[in-house]
């Protein structure tokens, strides 16, 4: 593989919480690189309507919601990477990260923000 991606924050998954979480993270000008996954959009894809999101009491699906989330964190400037993870070293840093498409590390120049949030869901017994 080539050069590793750098970023700040990596948010793996994109679902409900990686996308909230790339909202705020980039409306806080952390720069954030979101890693979709296998299933981009996450379980919420394969719901046909979902009558419990808050602001919205007409007809909304999965889909469309998960389409409306993923405009939501590019308005903000997320970097947006359809990849799986597959292997994940925090032993050192940066934390280096090696997916199906390329390499990934968290190297920012104040530990604080040097974070990895793996945002899952319902990939109950999955590994990261």
């Amino acid at each position: 593989m080539g050069t590793a991606k750098h970023s700040k924050l990596l948010i793996l998954g994109s679902g409900p919480a990686g996308y909230t979480a790339a909202v705020y993270a980039a409306r806080a000008n952390l720069q954030p690189v979101l890693i979709t996954g296998m299933e981009k959009g996450g379980q919420l894809t394969t719901t046909t309507e979902v009558e419990n999101w808050p602001g919205d009491p007409n007809d909304l699906t999965g889909p469309l919601l998960m389409e409306r989330m993923h405009e939501h964190a590019t308005k903000f400037e997320t970097e947006i990477i359809f990849d799986h993870i597959n292997s994940v070293d925090l032993q050192n840093r940066p934390f280096r990260l090696v997916g199906d498409s390329g390499e990934y590390t968290c190297d920012a120049p104040d530990y604080r923000y040097r974070r990895i949030s793996a945002l899952s869901g319902s990939a109950i017994g999955r590994r990261v």
